[in-house]
């Protein structure tokens, strides 16, 4: 057979060169944006695919959490993960500290707003835990071998097992459980509530791994070390910095989620810290929130109406018998009100016996620390619960801890004392558990400002009068304009009808949920409307 001899046609020689370096020069374009991306984070992302869940206490405890927290939706925000993220929880502990709560709250509440997270996938364990097992539930149950969850496990071991035990068990082999400290956060149990171990938590069939304990890192590092975000332009890394509580600046809890998006299990690096997440922090936006600096602190919007008037949509209900049937009869949504103790209750539990079973709240599911509150209020006829000794009695809540009946929270009192013509509505009530300063006139026991020669409650006392006045609607059928507005720990002013009446200084709790009550009498509740603040706004603003 004769040989085939090829032979090139004019021009290929020509063609293949320039083939060549067009693949040479994308080599090199290729090779410099690794270098760029490799100078950026210093650890190149090699994030390993699936999805994201992570679970935080700070509650009792652990303070690291107020800046861990906020850290991992900084580090997902500046990573451009965000949509990884399907899960996240905070307060996981079932022992609350009431001081540590409120200081977690801010550091959620400004957390997810500051670094854009979304806020349908964050829990409050404290008000949530029936939901926030629902949706780990949902989310773990959607994984596969190639769309595994990981779960960043940064409190005790209990919240995290209830999670997976309510999991189909041919789903759990696709969760991968880490930890990085073998006491606190693997052994902890605070019986009867808490029970569950991390061997526990093996038990249940994931994957579980323990990596280097993160409080031997630069994850927790001197704090002059990450000055720069303190003396950042950047406002959200100065609030960064601001949320850490200790000596050192320690966000060990973090370490968890940079060794899964730098690999997990096929390196994701352990020993990690402060110079590597700083190019990552620094990519962040600054964004418009109000720098700390500022003496001109501005309100984040207007007000905005939270009850729509129709159902319980952003709200809950808790009554003290626990019988939810009865709560809906209690708290009717009707006619754009909440109408407590109305046409729908029983009239066989007007039994002015002192009786408590309907004694209630109407919760937000929201937590609130610096806003103003206004809501409207008029009473109705029917009566209930000890009314003789407590005649025309109900209330606001706010900062509220727990959800409990009744709960660790300041209260506005709405109250009518038909017996003395004495309205009562804008007093304090410092439930157990809660605290604040009060200043009244001396010898009295009605509020006076300091600077009108106020002086320092020395009884201690649980309730605490308003100022008196005569603008109120009692049994006219005719509504009440109420304001609370509540600056975090610093301070808290009562009005009524437009009239401050009442005021509270260092409170404690600082931030929290609000309940409007069920307790004696018939009542409704309308106009329910919240602005808040980014800082705290000075009282004499609202004082002239």
């Amino acid at each position: 057979m004769r040989a085939f001899k090829y032979v090139n046609p004019i021009g290929l020689d020509i063609l293949i060169t320039m083939k060549k370096m067009i693949q040479n020069l994308f080599t090199v374009v290729f090779a410099l944006v690794v270098t760029t991306i490799n100078a950026q984070y210093k650890n190149v992302v090699n994030y390993p695919g699936g999805r994201i869940a992570i679970s935080h206490d700070g509650n009792n405890y652990d303070e690291d959490d107020y800046v861990s927290a906020p850290m991992n939706f900084a580090l997902l925000e500046g990573l451009g993960l965000k949509s990884k993220l399907v899960h996240f929880d905070h307060s996981s502990h079932l022992k609350n500290k009431r001081g540590q709560y409120a200081e977690m709250l801010e550091s959620m509440n400004k957390g997810v707003q500051f670094f854009n997270t979304d806020t349908s996938i964050v829990f409050n364990i404290q008000t949530q835990l029936d939901k926030a097992i629902a949706n780990f539930k949902a989310e773990a149950e959607k994984s596969t071998t190639s769309n595994p969850l990981w779960f960043c496990i940064g409190g005790p071991m209990e919240i995290p097992w209830r999670y997976i035990n309510a999991v189909d068990p041919e789903k759990r082999k696709y969760i991968t459980c880490i930890s990085h400290s073998s006491w606190f956060n693997e052994d902890h149990v605070s019986p009867p509530e808490m029970t569950h171990t991390w061997e526990d938590i093996k038990a249940l069939g994931v994957k579980t791994i323990r990596i280097k304990n993160q409080n031997k890192t630069e994850w927790n590092t001197p704090q002059e070390n990450v000055f720069w975000m303190r003396d950042s332009n950047n406002p959200k890394l100065q609030w960064l910095f601001s949320r850490n509580a200790k000596k050192t600046f320690d966000s060990s809890d973090s370490g968890m989620l940079w060794w899964v998006v730098t690999g997990a299990k096929n390196g994701g690096n352990e020993n990690a810290g402060w110079e590597d997440y700083k190019p990552v922090l620094e990519s962040i936006s600054g964004g418009s929130i109000t720098n700390k600096k500022s003496t001109k602190a501005k309100p984040k919007k207007g007000f905005k109406t939270i009850f729509n008037g129709k159902n319980l949509d952003g709200w809950y209900l808790k009554i003290r018998s626990g019988d939810e049937d009865m709560a809906k009869k209690v708290f009717a949504i009707e006619d754009g009100m909440i109408h407590v103790f109305g046409n729908s209750f029983p009239k066989e539990y007007n039994l002015n016996t002192g009786a408590n079973d309907t004694h209630g709240l109407i919760y937000t599911k929201k937590s609130y620390s610096k806003y103003i509150l206004r809501f409207e209020y008029k009473w109705g006829e029917n009566i209930a619960n000890n009314f003789d000794k407590w005649q025309y009695d109900a209330g606001v809540y706010y900062h509220v801890i727990n959800d409990k009946v009744w709960p660790v929270g300041i209260e506005y009192q709405i109250r009518y004392d038909h017996t003395t013509a004495r309205n009562h509505t804008g007093d304090l009530i410092r439930p157990a558990g809660s605290d604040y300063d009060w200043f009244c006139e001396e010898g009295s026991e009605t509020y006076l400002h300091p600077d009108n020669g106020g002086k320092p409650e020395a009884k201690r006392s649980w309730m605490h009068f308003a100022s008196p006045t005569n603008k109120f609607n009692a049994l006219n059928n005719k509504w009440n304009q109420c304001e609370i507005i509540v600056m975090g720990n610093q301070y808290a002013i009562h009005k009524l009808n437009g009239k401050i009446v009442n005021m509270a200084f260092n409170l404690e709790p600082g931030a929290g949920i609000f309940g409007f009550q069920s307790e004696t009498a018939e009542i409704y509740y309308r106009n329910i409307q919240v602005k808040e603040f980014d800082e705290i706004i000075p009282a004499e603003v609202f004082l002239k």
